[in-house]
């Protein structure tokens, strides 16, 4: 519904004519990347707490803290993960699948959050080398 409400506000064009192009206002270009990226991560955040409650809201939290002090791993991490929740929630569901019901959910929220984790933007973190570390001036020790 949302898509289709936003195709009803764009531009249509009339008829292809190749001496006159359709001209949008330009807006900044760090506006619509700052609004896109608060759209993912709304959607990310509400979808997470829509389909896993608090189980989704915290696993989705650790795992977004944890693909941030991982780095360039993140990815093969977090699909291992996911891989390997969705694997022992169908061992679950074949094992014994009338008792395994929920920890088989619990598996699948967890797989979800490792997914979306994969999604959502990284902070920038800014480390200080070792010559911004001896060069910083220390604070005065007071006797």
């Amino acid at each position: 519904m949302l898509l289709l409400f936003l195709l009803a506000f764009l531009p249509a064009r009339v008829r292809p004519d190749r001496t006159r192009r359709l001209r949008l206002p330009r807006l900044g270009a760090r506006v619509p990347a700052v609004l896109a990226a608060a759209v993912v991560v709304g959607a990310a955040v509400f979808g997470s707490a829509l389909v896993g409650g608090l189980v989704g809201l915290g696993s989705l939290a650790g795992f977004w803290v944890l693909r941030q002090l991982t780095g360039r791993y993140a990815p093969a991490l977090l699909g291992t993960v996911a891989g390997g929740s969705v694997l022992a929630a169908g061992a679950l569901l074949v094992a014994d699948g009338e008792t395994a019901g929920a920890a088989g959910q619990a598996l699948a929220v967890v797989a979800l959050a490792a997914v979306v984790a994969g999604v959502l933007p990284v902070l920038p973190l800014r480390r200080r080398s070792a010559q911004e570390t001896a060069a910083a001036p220390s604070a005065p020790v007071q006797a």
